[in-house]
This record gives structure tokens, C-alpha cells and sequence, in this order.
């Protein structure tokens, strides 16, 4: 993962990594936030088990050449997270070209209701359960779901896009 990612990929990243689940590799930025396809293109060919890049940086308004990452993931084989929650709606992203295999969105981010989100996978790509009960969505989350705050999502994205 890049050193700048949002609070919440950090902070899930950094408990992951105090449970010993993961092995957590960070990847420097420079004073401009910028990363290193270099540092990028190391780490993918060492191997990885997922790649964390933001697509956006919330702090500074760094962009990130996400295809061109995604290219370097698809390259190596190894799955590649983006967490597009502050360019969705404001940059091209293009989830089946890039070589994403999981992209995060916010909704709040589009004027959608707060505590809304998706997370778009690669149907290929297994997912790990960490919320048991219920059966929604396959049986990979529990919960009843919002489905206000789900169809005014879907319609900013598709439509506001």
C-alpha cells in the first residue's frame, strides 16, 4: 500500500497487521505524494497478495496513474485494490480495462446519503468473510441492506457520471 492511503485503509491495513494476517509492505511517496512505478513494479514482482493504491489522494489531490498501476498488477498477477472514493464522478476510471480487481467507492462523495458505499469486484476474485449472519449478497455480508441510500447511489453513479 502507498504510505498516504485514506485513514481507512491505513488503519485496517495496520490491524490486519498487528493480528499477523498480513505482512504489511508500505510504499513510499514523495513530498508531492507521488509514488514510484518503479517501487510499484519491485513490490508486484517480489509478489504480493493485494496491492493498495488510492486513486486520489484525500489530503493533497495527488492523482494516481491508476492504468498504468494496474497494468504493473496485471502484469505480476496480483490483485489490485483502488480506492477511487475521491475521483469517482470526477476522473475517467475504467474498472474492467485498468486492471483493477476490487475498487472502493463512497457515496457521500457523489451527494449520495452518508454510510452508503460499494465495493466492485472481479467476479473471479475470492473474498474473505470477516461479518458473519444472514446471507445477503451470496453470503458475503450480513445485515439488511440500505436500500434507499443503494438505488440513490446507483443513480448518481450511473446517471451523474
Amino acid at each position: 500500500m502507498s504510505a498516504v492511503e485514506h485513514k481507512a485503509v491505513l488503519d485496517t491495513c495496520h490491524a490486519l497487521e498487528k493480528q499477523g494476517r498480513i505482512e504489511l509492505i508500505s510504499l513510499p511517496v514523495d513530498a508531492q505524494a507521488n509514488l514510484n512505478l518503479n517501487d510499484i513494479e519491485r513490490v508486484c514482482r517480489q509478489g504480493l497478495d493485494l496491492l493498495c493504491i488510492m486513486a486520489a489522494n484525500n489530503e493533497v489531490g495527488t492523482i494516481y496513474p491508476i492504468e498504468l498501476i494496474g497494468a504493473i498488477a496485471k502484469r505480476y498477477s496480483v490483485p489490485f485494490f483502488c480506492d477511487a472514493s475521491q475521483a469517482i464522478g470526477k476522473i475517467p476510471m475504467n474498472f474492467a480495462d485498468w486492471g483493477i480487481t476490487l475498487l472502493a467507492m463512497s457515496g457521500h462523495k457523489l451527494y449520495a446519503p452518508q454510510g452508503i458505499g460499494a465495493l466492485i469486484r472481479k467476479t473471479d476474485h475470492p473474498l474473505e468473510l470477516i461479518l458473519f449472519g444472514g446471507g445477503q449478497q451470496q453470503g458475503l455480508r450480513p445485515g439488511t441492506l440500505n436500500l434507499p441510500g443503494i438505488v440513490d447511489l446507483e443513480k448518481l453513479a450511473i446517471y451523474d457520471s
